[in-house]
């Protein structure tokens, strides 16, 4: 059985919306808006569940302060019809929380338990404010201290990469850029303290915790102590490698599978393909790799709310 984390999808409403936009975060992938095309994708691999998440751009970068509460409503109201709508392949969905709205997210945590949602998915910024942001951060640890568990993602615009250019080339804002983003969030976090006022706290970092594990050795042994008590996927691009980077940096125990499907080649499937690839290549226990395809996942997200994690 595998349960994969870090699976977008973008349900109809949403769709149409983020269609409406010029925003360079778009992307035209067939099965990242067509839920019959992404059902065939799943049932091409017996055993294999995803928990969806949408992808890029963020909520907040959508609409004004002011609505994003509603939007991000109407948006965890289509995931949960979503997982309501075909159990057997998503058994769960990361929902969205309008963070820099204290009041706002606390109604919807309350809603979540009730629509199906296994935990949040937060950008690495807030329309360019970072997490750490002290209108930001209580609101974010009041999240983690419900139980919700957290999918860090990046969002990075396409700024360029030196100071005399106009644009960054060769798409080297995502290829590079992203990581970089989750990297800087996860370290502020950690900084901040986060990990300590909630020792408790599920935060998933994106592609494998992005540049955390391959730098350990920069950083600080405290901050290095705190980053351990994060969690990563293995959405690394189907580098083995990098997956055995996370693996020593974070533990099998707290290493989830991650595909980061519908993107990559093959309108999805690869990415799929050689996640599965990269389990047979670590040489793993039977155990470990138990725990990375579904045992940890069952564990945080789709046990009942307050269970032991």
């Amino acid at each position: 059985m595998i349960v994969d984390v870090a699976a977008h999808v973008h349900p109809p409403r949403y769709a149409a919306r983020v269609a409406a936009t010029d925003s360079p975060y778009r992307e035209d992938v067939r099965a990242l808006t067509d839920v019959g095309a992404r059902l065939e994708m799943i049932d091409r691999f017996p055993g294999y569940r995803q928990v969806a998440s949408v992808a890029v751009p963020p909520p907040e970068t959508l609409v004004d302060a002011a609505r994003l509460p509603y939007l991000c409503a109407e948006l965890n109201e289509e995931l949960a019809g979503l997982v309501a709508d075909h159990p057997r392949r998503f058994p769960g969905a990361f929902g969205q929380l309008p963070l820099c709205d204290p009041r706002a997210t606390e109604r919807e945590i309350a809603r979540f338990a009730d629509l199906g949602l296994v935990g949040f998915q937060c950008h690495t910024d807030l329309d360019g404010r970072p997490l750490d942001d002290p209108a930001v951060l209580p609101t974010l640890e009041t999240a983690l201290s419900a139980g919700l568990p957290c999918l860090l993602h990046p969002a990075r615009m396409p700024i360029p990469d030196y100071p005399g250019e106009a644009e960054s080339e060769h798409g080297l804002w995502r290829t590079f850029g992203w990581p970089y983003a989750t990297t800087v969030a996860l370290a502020r976090l950690a900084h901040a303290g986060l990990f300590r006022r909630v020792p408790d706290a599920v935060v998933i970092a994106h592609h494998g915790g992005a540049m955390v594990p391959f730098f350990e050795g920069r950083l600080s042994e405290a901050v290095r102590a705190d980053l351990r008590r994060a969690y990563a996927d293995t959405a690394v691009s189907g580098s083995a490698a990098a997956a055995r980077c996370a693996l020593d940096f974070f533990g099998a125990e707290r290493v989830l599978f991650g595909s980061d499907t519908p993107f990559g080649p093959g309108g999805g499937l690869d990415y799929i393909e050689q996640t599965i690839g990269i389990m047979d290549r670590l040489g793993v226990s039977a155990e470990a790799r138990s725990a990375i395809e579904h045992g940890t996942a069952e564990r945080l997200l789709l046990a009942p709310r307050g269970g032991e994690r």
